[in-house]
């Protein structure tokens, strides 16, 4: 098994046909087929099945490929690396919207500082498309609030967070000392999008009560639902650290409830197969040590 059986197969699993990766690797059709075969055989699995001229993943493929992906990127890595050996580096760090707008910057800052020559490229999306990112390597860290379910990935807690059921100052609800479930359901609920960390923690909440949620507004822009709840419009669950200063201007309320617990931990994320660089290793301290 070589570096170019690894190549072969990765381009065959995203074109997903023998023509266009014989064209795009400039090889014959049958050299393809011969290096899948010799690689299908030194492991003892099959990594496509043939259905309509087309090729299928099978499961030893799709396990295949996560680590065939990273093989191929470590010595892409490391020969970027061997040209450079200078005091520099490069980092690729996804981020969740709540920590990208809150954290990431004063994050980056303290970095910059012990590690001027070093050039970090973010990327800011919700934690469902971090996640993907960080499997297809285009990031090397992702940091995300809530929960990964993955073995291709690590998952390291590094601090603790909130969700806050938030209104109009003037709503009917800002006079209770306390909200009920009910009243939640009642009320027109103005929401992140699905695959956002902050939506999927309110839904597993409300699905775990066995309660369906259809919110009036979705949006993936948290100053869109602020600026809806200022209006009265409805009523929301945001990060504490994202509504903090529109509360401490008197613009939004928080509402107090004992019958639901929307706490949740910020997370650093990896593949499990990356290579740690120095600045990899020093990033993810800079984090866990930021007392912002």
């Amino acid at each position: 098994m070589t570096l170019r059986h690894l190549k072969i197969f990765l381009t065959l699993y995203e074109t997903k046909s023998t023509v266009i990766t014989s064209k795009k690797l400039l090889v014959s059709q049958p050299t393809i087929s011969i290096a899948l075969k010799e690689l299908e055989e030194y492991y003892g699995v099959k990594f496509f099945e043939r259905f309509s001229q087309r090729l299928h993943i099978t499961r030893a493929g799709e396990e295949m490929y996560q680590y065939a992906k990273h093989i191929i990127s470590l010595v892409e890595e490391t020969e970027i690396s061997m040209k450079d050996i200078k005091n520099s580096g490069n980092l690729i760090i996804g981020s969740s919207i709540t920590i990208g707008n809150y954290f990431l910057a004063t994050y980056i800052k303290n970095f910059q500082k012990e590690n001027p020559n070093t050039k970090i490229k973010v990327i800011i999306d919700n934690s469902k498309n971090i996640e993907k990112l960080l499997l297809e390597n285009k990031i090397d860290i992702g940091l995300i609030e809530g929960e990964i379910q993955n073995p291709f990935i690590i998952s390291i807690p590094y601090r603790k967070d909130f969700l806050c059921i938030i209104c109009n100052p003037n709503h009917p609800y800002a006079n209770k000392e306390k909200i009920t479930l009910k009243d939640i359901i009642s009320e027109k609920l103005i929401l992140r999008e699905k695959g956002s960390a902050v939506r999927d923690l309110f839904d597993i909440k409300m699905e775990n009560l066995d309660i369906k949620i259809e919110p009036l507004w979705q949006s993936i822009s948290t100053h869109a639902i602020i600026r809806a709840v200022k209006e009265n419009i409805g009523i929301s669950v945001l990060p504490y650290f994202l509504i903090k200063e529109y509360v401490e201007k008197g613009e939004i309320k928080i509402l107090e409830t004992d019958e639901i617990n929307f706490s949740r931990n910020f997370n650093i994320i990896y593949h499990k197969n990356k290579f740690h660089s120095i600045y990899f290793d020093k990033f993810i301290e800079i984090c866990k040590n930021s007392t912002i």
